[in-house]
């Protein structure tokens, strides 16, 4: 386990930015990669044509996806993972948490911009599992001057069995990939159950409906 901090550098008036993130980086446990990557693609074709990420990576989590054995094993990694994250800090950990899920299958010449999972009062823990990548990095940048890119940023290799957890608030954008086979990640949102995602959108989201469930940590 690894971990990371981007912060600010130390404010000389009360008005300058004053922020510090930090990230954990870990291997799987008892993850088959390889067998993961196969039952993705495999799914993929049920859902799209593979070619658009944008309509690709929220279809693949109902409840029986959420209920192979694999996937139950991918759940355990991040809960422990979390649990980790939220130690070291010494966080309180939530009673009542909850996971959204999806998957981002990207092919040569594709790329995901610089974005951020949530800004609200209610913000939490987001995070992502690589599955298969070529030669490609996801960037962690300044929240202040995320325009730049390059400046203040933690660079992440997409190795295969790597799980990433960072704060949802932290913008970050991957490079355009040029790899021959998929890049393959997963991504996850952690909620607390008064996130509005829980308290008004369960189930009215043509894309969030069995993708959320409860997280038990």
């Amino acid at each position: 386990m690894k971990l990371f901090y981007l912060k600010s550098e130390l404010p000389k008036t009360e008005l300058a930015p004053n922020y510090k993130y930090v990230l954990l980086e870990n291997e799987l446990k008892d993850i088959d990669i390889g067998n993961l990557r196969v039952g993705i693609l495999e799914r993929e074709k049920f859902i799209t044509d593979g070619r658009d990420i944008s309509k690709s990576r929220y279809g693949f989590f109902d409840n029986d996806f959420w209920s192979k054995p694999i996937i139950k094993k991918l759940e355990f990694n991040i809960k422990e993972n979390v649990k980790k994250y939220l130690e070291f800090q010494l966080l309180s950990i939530p009673k009542e948490l909850y996971i959204q899920a999806w998957i981002n299958v990207m092919r040569k010449e594709q790329s995901i911009d610089v974005h951020q999972h949530d800004y609200t009062e209610h913000s939490f823990i987001s995070g992502n599992i690589c599955v298969s990548a070529e030669n490609t990095k996801t960037h962690y940048v300044n929240p202040f001057n995320y325009f730049t890119l390059h400046k203040q940023a933690h660079h992440c290799d997409n190795t295969p069995g790597k799980i990433t957890i960072f704060p949802s608030t932290l913008p970050h954008y991957t490079d355009e990939y040029m790899g021959d086979k998929e890049r393959i990640t997963i991504a996850f949102d952690i909620f607390v159950k008064d996130h509005t995602t829980i308290t008004q959108k369960w189930g009215k989201e043509e894309f969030f409906g069995e993708n959320i469930k409860k997280l038990d940590i």
